[in-house]
């Protein structure tokens, strides 16, 4: 999964939608204003909810050994 934290504006859905909640915000800030999301990877079950939910394009599922 590559997480495109530049678009995201913490909008907070994807981490509403995600039945592990492993979806957190960042400490800092980016280049849009916002607290960007944040995965625990190890958490993670690659449901894709996020990826649904998300209206900015911030989630991208990569396939196989990508």
């Amino acid at each position: 999964m590559v997480i495109r934290k530049d678009r995201c504006k913490e909008c907070g859905l994807c981490a509403a939608s995600c039945p592990k909640q492993v979806i957190s915000f960042e400490n800092y800030v980016n280049k849009i204003g916002y607290h960007p999301v944040k995965v625990d990877e190890a958490g993670c079950i690659q449901c894709g909810s996020c990826y649904i939910v998300c209206p900015d394009g911030v989630y991208q599922f990569l396939g196989g050994d990508e």
